[in-house]
């Protein structure tokens, strides 16, 4: 444990998962910035930058003092392609956002090891996704003979409906 908090609260660490949160809003010619819907805090990634070594300081001694909370986050409702129909999301604020991408990082190693081999989705590694999932399943359909079948199906609205009470 000490050494996960170790690597969490290293600068280079921290300066990374900038990089990853910034690099989602970068437009291809990579000067300037899609936008960006701030949290409560009203920063955007251009303020962030001015001062981007104090900020990413802030954020490391967020992690250190252990005696702040995360910011609120800001509920917007986005319309759907059903008309009158909406989704919920929140905004959270860029040091928020950061630190939770620092954090991710951080455990994810350790989650991957736990996770079955049979979970393709929401992995980091390269052998695993949609093709790899695809090539799996050939190769079990032609190790039984094509006696299996293949059922997808999805939750519509699953994130509406899930309660989040007992989550």
């Amino acid at each position: 444990m000490e050494n996960l908090f170790r690597k969490l609260t290293q600068k280079n660490h921290i300066l990374d998962s900038y990089a990853q949160v910034a690099e989602k809003y970068v437009l291809p010619e990579g000067d300037s910035y899609r936008k960006f819907n701030p949290g409560i805090d009203g920063r955007d990634l251009k303020e962030f930058e001015k001062d981007l070594e104090a900020n990413l300081e802030d954020c490391r001694r967020f992690l250190l003092e252990g005696d702040r909370d995360f910011l609120p986050q800001i509920l917007r409702q986005v319309p759907k392609s059903d008309p009158g129909k909406f989704r919920e999301i929140y905004l959270q604020s860029l040091r928020d956002k950061i630190l939770q991408k620092a954090m991710a990082e951080a455990i994810w190693p350790a989650l991957e090891k736990r996770l079955s081999p049979n979970l393709f989705s929401y992995r980091l590694s390269p052998v695993y996704g949609q093709g790899a999932a695809v090539k799996r399943l050939k190769k079990f359909l032609e190790e039984n003979a094509n006696r299996g079948f293949v059922f997808k199906t999805d939750i519509s609205d699953f994130t509406e409906h899930i309660r989040h009470d007992i989550l």
